[in-house]
């Protein structure tokens, strides 16, 4: 019997590759590329969106999207749908198909996104900002690796500046001929609404005198939300005559959740009747940094595309084991007021940061943030069609 399911095993072994290389060879002579975006939840849907916009006009180039099988939510698959309008694949064609590209913003299936069988290229969804998941950085860790360790799991990994590069050649050296420098999509699309800031806060029904504190805030048991959550908006209330106050909530705090545990996404919604502007869990947080007069936020990468911007940051008091020593992060907290563990003193640290912020300390570390501000489409366009073989769109 043991020899019987050895055998099995084998010829099942055989099979995907024979099955790989046989589509291959009837795919061959097709005339168009074929493109799969790897879309494993909203917000990565969110991401591969600006992706996706860059290229879809190029009629050379059909695109295909793979999904969750549950769903993240209740109508998250169809968020992604309208995101990314392209014909959805199920799990086992999306890893027998031959692709001429897969476009990976997420470290996720495995199986799926490995260079061996297609070329991949990992455009990753934040800033290297020195938050640690598990004991590692999230985007050039462990996860960017094959399970034994030994190569990279993608062609090319897209940084968002030299100092990513650097920290990825610092954590392994196997994914050194892999990354390349091609800046940040995110970085340069808040910066090209920095001139609408005044229309975005008029839409937003903020005067022209208003002080907007923007709440930032990563998720999981040691986020802004869960750690003082309750604090933050006790003393919100308070100043709510004072400051002007958008709250953001990291897509993974509007997950369902088991009880007693709160779901902080639905939980905001009911602050609206105070004033307060919540964003729903698919709502886009670029225009609010762009609105915003001040960052209060944790260890999340996403507020520092307002560093771009030169917004002034309040930390609140997170964990160190969430964030390594010399970080951004870590860098940024050492120059910004920092609340106390009740939020008591949320106005004297809003009024100190708005004030007596030293943004000249700010604006060296926004230096290093992002390479190429403004050229991210452009380098990662010669990445992409690079990876094709096709001259750029």
């Amino acid at each position: 019997m043991g020899a019987s399911i050895m055998l099995s095993r084998y010829l099942r072994s055989l099979a995907f590759p024979t099955m790989k290389n046989l589509l291959r060879v009837i795919l061959y002579f097709k005339p168009n590329k074929h493109i799969l975006l790897a879309c494993n939840s909203p917000l990565m849907a969110d991401y591969l969106s600006e992706i996706f916009t860059i290229f879809h006009s190029d009629t050379r180039l059909i695109f295909y999207v793979i999904l969750p099988e549950v769903e993240e939510r209740l109508g998250a698959n169809e968020y992604m749908r309208k995101l990314l309008p392209v014909k959805v694949v199920n799990h086992r064609w999306a890893k027998i198909k031959p692709w001429d590209l897969i476009i990976a913003v997420d470290h996720c299936w495995q199986d799926i996104l490995d260079c061996k069988w297609n070329p991949v290229i990992f455009i990753g969804h934040g800033i290297e900002s020195g938050k640690l998941v598990e004991g590692e950085r999230y985007g050039f860790g462990s996860r960017a690796l094959t399970a034994d360790g030994s190569r990279s799991r993608y062609s090319r990994m897209c940084a968002v500046s030299y100092l990513e590069q650097k920290l990825a050649a610092k954590q392994t050296s196997v994914l050194n001929d892999t990354i390349v420098v091609t800046g940040s999509l995110k970085a340069d699309k808040v910066i090209v609404m920095k001139p609408q800031r005044n229309e975005i806060r008029y839409r937003r029904g903020f005067k022209s005198d208003d002080t907007v504190v923007l709440v930032m805030s990563t998720w999981g048991p040691n986020c802004l939300y869960q750690r003082m959550g309750n604090a933050i908006v006790a003393q919100a209330l308070r100043l709510k005559e004072e400051f002007s106050f958008i709250f953001t909530m990291h897509p993974n705090e509007h997950r369902p959740v088991a009880s007693p545990e709160r779901n902080w996404g639905e939980y905001m919604k009911a602050f609206r009747k105070d004033g307060f502007v919540v964003l729903d869990a698919n709502e886009e947080f670029e225009t609010s940094i762009v609105a915003s007069d001040v960052i209060l936020t944790d260890h999340t990468s996403a507020a520092l595309y307002g560093v771009v911007l030169g917004r002034p940051m309040v930390y609140v008091p997170y964990i160190d084991e969430c964030v390594e020593e010399g970080s951004l992060v870590w860098r940024l907290k050492n120059i910004s007021p920092v609340l106390c563990d009740d939020a008591t003193d949320l106005n004297e640290q809003i009024l100190e940061a708005r004030d007596r912020y030293p943004l000249d300390k700010l604006a060296e570390i926004a230096c290093e943030i992002t390479a190429f501000p403004g050229g991210a489409i452009t380098r990662t366009k010669e990445e992409v069609y690079g990876l094709l073989n096709l001259p750029i769109y």
